[in-house]
């Protein structure tokens, strides 16, 4: 043992110094490219080009990976960002137009939805949208036809099929393995940890999943029917029988306009822009225009404050929202005078109940001093909601995963299987009747009861936290809560939220609130710049070296973390393929 901790101790120091190598030669490199960086330019004119297949994020943010292949640092745009550039081109007299190139999208439903929005306000300023794909899928068609033109290549073959989600159910496979799984739940809808336990799909789970997957394709169905004057039951009707599999098969339906090869997409092009013989197409990209144009009047001294809560709910540190760090964040904000109005960014499908309690309560603190304005992304879930519900006002997409207020605890036995398969007998040696509870065995009678008498507390807490917010009865809420979850269409209906909108939205209705006129808008937490998050993941890196290095620690980590026994409130686990 002691020759392998000094050899693995040997090996870690090595790695690490080819980090430490590989990190100096990225900032170098970075530094140098940096150097040679100019700010960006828009031309006097440029048809501004948003291509799907670029993907949005909650906030903009840096990758430095491409300094490997010479390629620079890569961005990806924030949402907000985004929005903000489609509306300054509707009028700004450098872009006649915006040409949509929608193959290969990568956007999340309620993405588009705030897109397509900004997308409408821009056509209502009475510059023309062109949209082509190759191949639409029905997520690419839903943003396409906000357009004025709609063109697709010869023999596309859109993908048009409706919505679906799968679950993987893992019991009879966890059964041969000889692993237990032990859940403990409060809420008939909350099916996280169902595939655990079960073979099949529970009635209320399917139930819940309908409703969602209904909402979502109302959500797009309805407004690519009525941008082309087609009949939403006709529209169901041919997706059912699979009418619509070629280009001419969405002619035919007016989906899109014409059959156009890359040379006559050119010239199309070109006559919109209205070049001269002698002159070539100007493009711009989105992200280049938004990083040229979009900028905050920093005359301004009023500041409208963006916090993002984006990702799952951990504990105290680490990656998602955690809570050190984002009790900092809520602070800062607090403490700074200027910010007038606060616009909460909920991205999350939930986590954990104790991290979610303790950011809901220094949440509650700053919206005692500042306005607050609460606002949707794809997942307003568990955890997610929890930390919300206490908002005066809450602005959801109308296809956000809203809801899902219920908790569960999760323990996974595994004796049985060690037994089984490694043939190594684990024998516990106990102080107390409990101290070796989970994990190795099964829990007892007794202790499923505690573990019950947990979760049945701290949902008996969420309900109430919900109540208090939304001004409703205990009942009421927990007559649709019970772990279901609700799309933001219908979470409006059942006072879960109060209007349909994006972040734009949000942020102008808190301008109203705070009753100002001039404001700028500030992000926290600030994102890190690309050779910050290498820096971290370096962090990162060692220490998880350090742990590989020793047997010992890394298996007392093992079981450390599959003993936790945490309480969670978060979405369901659950695969969704929705075809978009």
């Amino acid at each position: 043992m002691k020759f392998l901790k000094t050899f693995l101790a040997s090996l870690t120091g090595t790695i690490a110094a080819m980090f430490v190598a590989f990190l100096l030669l990225f900032v170098v490199v970075g530094s140098l490219l940096s150097l040679g960086s100019s700010e960006p330019v828009v031309p006097e004119k440029a048809v501004l080009t948003i291509d799907l297949s670029s993907g949005l994020s909650e906030q903009s943010s840096e990758d430095i990976q491409g300094l490997l292949t010479g390629q620079g640092v890569a961005q990806t745009l924030g949402l907000y960002k985004a929005i903000r550039a489609i509306d300054m081109a509707a009028t700004d007299p450098a872009i006649p137009y915006i040409y949509l190139k929608c193959d290969n999208h990568v956007m999340s439903l309620t993405q588009m939805e705030e897109v397509r929005n900004a997308l409408t306000r821009f056509r209502q300023s009475g510059k023309p949208i062109l949209a082509y794909a190759d191949n639409y899928s029905q997520g690419s068609l839903y943003l396409a036809t906000v357009a004025d033109k709609i063109y697709t290549a010869p023999l596309s073959s859109p993908t048009i099929l409706g919505l679906s989600s799968q679950i993987l159910f893992l019991k009879d496979m966890l059964d041969k393995l000889g692993v237990d799984i032990q859940l403990i739940r409060h809420g008939k809808y909350k099916s996280a940890g169902e595939q655990f336990i079960a073979s099949d799909i529970s009635d209320a789970n399917r139930e819940q999943q309908e409703a969602y997957l209904k909402g979502m394709w109302n959500t797009i169905a309805g407004p690519i029917c009525e941008s082309r004057n087609l009949d939403v039951n006709e529209f169901n009707r041919m997706i059912n029988n699979m009418e619509l599999n070629t280009a001419e098969d969405l002619i035919r339906v007016n989906l899109i306009d014409a059959v156009v090869t890359r040379e006559e997409l050119k010239e199309k092009l070109e006559t919109l822009y209205e070049v001269a013989e002698d002159e070539e197409v100007e493009y711009v990209d989105l992200t280049t225009y938004a990083n040229a144009k979009v900028v905050d009047d920093f005359t301004a001294t009023d500041k409208i404050a963006i916090l993002y809560a984006d990702g799952q709910i951990n504990g105290a540190d680490g990656e998602g929202i955690t809570t050190n760090p984002m009790v900092e964040e809520i602070r800062k904000i607090r403490e700074d005078d200027d910010i007038k109005a606060v616009v909460l960014r909920v991205n999350s499908p939930g986590g954990n109940a104790q991290t979610a309690e303790i950011i809901r309560k220094e949440l509650r603190l700053l919206a005692e001093e500042k306005p607050m304005i609460a606002s949707y992304g794809d997942y307003a879930a568990s955890g997610g909601y929890w930390i919300s519900a206490e908002v005066e006002t809450i602005f959801t997409n109308a296809t956000t995963l809203t809801g899902s207020i219920g908790v569960f605890s999760m323990i996974p036995s595994v004796g049985n299987a060690v037994r089984k398969h490694t043939h190594i007998n684990p024998v516990s040696i106990n102080t107390h009747k409990h101290s070796d509870m989970g994990l190795m065995r099964k829990l007892d009678h007794q202790e499923r009861a505690n573990f019950q008498k947990s979760v049945d507390d701290i949902y008996n807490n969420f309900i109430q936290i919900v109540a208090d917010g939304r001004g409703m009865t205990t009942e009421a809420v927990d007559k649709i809560a019970q772990g279901r979850v609700w799309c933001g269409q219908d979470a409006i209906g059942i006072n879960l939220a109060d209007k349909i909108g994006g972040l734009k939205e949000a942020v102008e209705y808190a301008a109203i609130v705070a009753k100002l006129e001039a404001y700028r808008t500030v992000e926290f937490p600030k994102e890190k710049s690309g050779i910050e998050k290498l820096m971290d993941t370096f962090a990162n890196t060692s220490a998880a070296l350090d742990v590989l290095s020793d047997p010992q620690q890394l298996t007392e980590r093992l079981l450390e973390e599959a003993n936790a026994r945490t309480v969670q409130a978060r979405l369901p686990y659950v695969i969704l393929h929705t075809n978009l």
